[in-house]
């Protein structure tokens, strides 16, 4: 595993709250060549007790860019409560972050938080990867927005089928596309001919939704994995409150 670059752990050190982890996303973390001088970090923090039992409403998120030492960075960091919320309306912005494997800065929580969070999926789930790979097909312009559809409907069709996350695009891609995947950043950013692709989107589109059909995955997310999550939640919530950390 590559060094973890210093100025990526520099603004996850710099929140100012307790991170449960913060890890790298976007292109970089799926496996898909990107420019070198952007990074994205998402994060899950945890509030103050007294945040959020006050009448008013906490900021849950913290956002913003950053720029350290030629590294333009994107920063988003939510509630652990915020988090889980989205955990249950399957959101995978939510799930995919916790699972990078990209990691900034991890917690045991953090490790808990992978199980429970496999735990929460269902065939609800498929809402969002159909959803999000339609919006990246439909803006296409380059062949990068066609890779990102691509890498959204196989990890979604192996997230359907088996339970569990796969978001690195080279274990899930055929040659053809792991071999686009090698001709780098600048290749991915030029035009394309989508009509030339459109044959193997529909494939793609095809395997997914026979995972959908095919999934012995519950309906959504089951109640007891509800609880857990749940659980989970007080726990951390309590142990911020009583050593001031996680």
């Amino acid at each position: 595993m590559a060094p973890l670059d210093p100025r990526l752990v520099a603004e996850a050190g710099a929140v100012g709250a307790p991170l449960v982890f913060c890890t790298q996303t976007g292109d970089r973390a799926w496996g898909i060549p990107a420019p070198a001088d952007e990074a994205d970090l998402r994060a899950a923090h945890v509030l103050p007790v007294e945040a959020v039992v006050s009448l008013r409403a906490p900021n849950e998120t913290i956002a913003h860019t950053a720029h350290r030492d030629g590294l333009d960075i994107e920063f988003l960091s939510q509630d652990v409560k915020r988090l889980c919320l989205a955990l249950l309306k399957k959101n995978g912005q939510a799930l995919e972050p916790i699972h990078s494997p990209l990691v900034v800065a991890t917690s045991p929580w953090h490790d808990e938080l992978k199980e429970l969070s496999f735990a929460c999926a269902g065939r609800h789930w498929a809402a969002h990867y159909r959803s999000h790979a339609r919006m990246l097909w439909s803006t296409g312009g380059t062949l990068r927005n066609v890779v990102r559809a691509a890498r959204v409907l196989l990890t979604g069709a192996h997230l359907l089928a088996t339970g569990r996350l796969v978001t690195d695009l080279p274990r899930l891609a055929d040659e053809s596309l792991r071999d686009l995947l090698a001709a780098g950043s600048d290749t991915l950013d030029g035009p394309v001919d989508q009509a030339a692709w459109t044959p193997r989107h529909d494939r793609w589109r095809t395997a997914f939704e026979d995972a959908v059909k095919s999934s012995l995955l519950p309906a959504s997310t089951p109640d007891a994995a509800r609880s857990a999550l749940d659980d989970w939640l007080v726990r951390i919530r309590l142990r911020q409150q009583t050593d001031g950390d996680v």
